[in-house]
């Protein structure tokens, strides 16, 4: 059950995942330099003030479910989780279970992430959230494509993908598609992939985001694999304009990657010569600012730490 696994973690585990989770929050409002934006230092001072004041007054209160809900503003899940684990679980809880999961996906824990999602499935079936269940479902199933189950990994994303299109959540539907077509990319069926590419493209709607991007690269990336190297230009530009657009520059770096190797299978070398060039100074740009922000986030974690003691 969720309680016998959660339990089973130490408090230095718990520990971590708070250092991780403060991270992800402070490196998000840091990384905003990529984009030419300063961060208002004293401004985040202040919002953290408000946030740990609001979690001081629910401590006094000592309602559960507000002392949880004043952890998790404060992007304090793993605390806020453990405060709920004497009551009745609840869709916060479920919504907790989901996060902390979606990190060690992130992260590559995929073991650890794979038992919070299932935990989160039985937690959502047992409140009836269709919601929550379509989410964890679908991550269970990208934790099993990432260790090569692509049987199980097929299964729920299918499921997950038949609760969406209950919920009529398009958003959900286009993800979902799209984690189905990688599978088959990865399982060399590149037909299928190109269909359920193409769903997602049809789900995603008119905003142009990263997740419009990756869809549209990975569309190129399956039509370049099956040799239509002229459409694969196509997609692959489209998504390269995307990311530049929008100012995602981890999107940016695969589609010159992918500019390069279609290029070169065209034959046109110094074209895919500086699509790699262009690739490669990006990345090591990209790793410069990722290592800068990374040394401050962990000084504001420092700075923050100090404050709240």
């Amino acid at each position: 059950s969720c309680s016998i696994f959660l339990l089973a973690m130490t408090y230095r585990d718990f520990g971590i995942i708070s250092l991780v989770l403060s991270f992800f929050f402070f490196s998000s409002l840091l990384a905003q330099t990529e984009n030419g934006f300063r961060p208002d230092i004293q401004k985040i001072d202040n919002i953290f003030f408000e946030l740990n004041e609001n979690l001081k007054r629910q401590q006094g209160i000592g309602k559960p479910y507000d002392i949880a809900l004043a952890r998790l503003k404060l992007d304090q899940f793993n605390k806020a989780i453990i405060v709920l684990e004497g009551v009745g679980h609840d869709t916060l809880y479920v919504d907790l279970v989901n996060r902390i999961g979606s990190i060690h996906l992130f992260l590559k824990n995929y073991d650890i992430a794979e038992g919070y999602f299932q935990n989160g499935i039985l937690e959502a079936t047992s409140l009836g959230n269709l919601q929550a269940l379509a989410f964890s479902k679908s991550n269970l199933g990208a934790c099993y494509e990432k260790k090569r189950n692509y049987l199980k990994a097929l299964q729920y994303q299918n499921e997950s993908l038949l609760l969406y299109n209950e919920l009529k959540d398009t958003a959900g539907v286009s993800i979902v598609n799209e984690n189905i077509g990688s599978i088959y990319e990865d399982l060399e069926d590149f037909s299928l992939a190109q269909q359920y590419f193409e769903k997602a493209l049809a789900y995603h709607g008119e905003e142009r985001n990263a997740r419009l991007a990756n869809i549209l690269n990975n569309l190129g990336d399956v039509y370049r694999k099956t040799g239509d190297l002229k459409k694969a230009l196509v997609y692959t530009e489209e998504s390269l304009a995307i990311a530049q657009f929008i100012g995602n520059r981890k999107e940016e770096v695969s589609a010159y990657r992918d500019l390069s190797k279609n290029y070169n299978l065209l034959k046109d070398f110094e074209a895919a010569f500086n699509m790699l060039r262009l690739s490669s100074e990006l990345e090591e740009e990209n790793n410069n600012i990722y290592n800068a922000n990374q040394a401050s986030a962990l000084q504001r974690i420092y700075d923050t730490k100090e404050k709240s003691s």
